[in-house]
């Protein structure tokens, strides 16, 4: 048998690993692959117990859902993997592989997510990501909503554009006195994201505390923004114009407000180290 045969059947093992539990070479996947392709409900016995779920539980449809995100999930792996070089084709790690498989079947509703799980585990088996595929990043999908995962494509993609000092973020402060005496924050982590008014701040807020605390991005405050193409884009947001309006509303009605004063504290936001690997292992074919 050739060199070329037996790559080819590596990738077919892999991905047998994944379909029906129990391929010979790929056996530390096989609990986790077992978990994701048996049924949500491990139901013992198909029989009367099968009627029971179909007639009294409103959960019925819900399965059937998910089974079907399942199938999609492994048919998106098995094209991953198929589509890797025969040559490039290592054995699945236990502590990527194997747990990534394990824990996917707890997100196969969320599109982005499954798809980034789909993602990693390819890269896992590819040699050209040896180095790059960490057992960390499984924990960090698990870690993720997809309102995280929305966020993070939007820097990504604001990254590619590569424009100076586009990665712009912020504080918003407010202040007794023009001179910036004693201040207090309204608004950290304030990133010019598209979807973001003052109404949802808070959400965005706790997604960029959520990406900072996982190591993916970094903020570095007080940061003196060169271009005002940059510093306009905080002061034309849509949010930094409801605070301002807002503010003044509460003056008017209190001549006696003691903050009377609105001012941003510039600051800079990058994808780490970490944080790059985890989008080339995770996020860049994942759109």
């Amino acid at each position: 048998m050739s060199e070329e045969t037996n790559k080819k059947n590596a990738v077919a093992e892999i991905v047998q690993a994944i379909k029906e539990p129990g391929a010979t070479n790929a056996q530390v996947v096989i609990p986790a692959a077992k978990e994701v392709v048996l049924p949500a409900a491990k139901q013992i016995g198909k029989g009367l117990e099968d009627l029971f779920f179909i007639f009294f539980s409103p959960l019925s449809n819900k399965r059937m859902e998910i089974e079907a995100k399942q199938k999609e999930f492994i048919e998106d792996v098995e094209q991953r993997v198929a589509q890797i070089d025969p040559e490039k084709i290592t054995e699945p790690n236990l502590s990527i592989t194997g747990r990534a498989i394990n824990e996917a079947k707890f997100h196969v509703e969320d599109d982005e997510i499954r798809t980034m799980f789909a993602k990693l585990i390819a890269a896992s088996v590819n040699s050209d990501y040896d180095n790059a595929t960490l057992p960390a990043f499984v924990e960090i999908l698990k870690q993720l909503s997809p309102f995280d995962v929305k966020n993070l494509i939007e820097l990504y993609n604001i990254d590619k554009e590569g424009l100076g000092n586009n990665k712009v973020s912020a504080s918003i402060r407010a202040y007794s006195d023009p001179t910036r005496g004693t201040g207090v924050t309204l608004i950290n982590y304030f990133i010019p994201f598209k979807g973001l008014i003052s109404i949802n701040h808070q959400y965005y807020s706790a997604s960029v505390e959520n990406l900072l605390r996982l190591g993916i991005i970094d903020i570095t405050q007080n940061y003196n923004l060169e271009d005002n193409t940059y510093q306009n884009k905080l002061k034309e947001h849509q949010l930094y114009l409801d605070v301002l309006l807002e503010f003044k509303d509460n003056v008017q009605e209190d001549p006696n407000f003691r903050h009377k004063h609105i001012d941003l504290i510039n600051g800079v936001w990058d994808f780490t180290s970490f944080g790059q690997l985890f989008i080339e292992c995770c996020l860049e074919e994942a759109q």
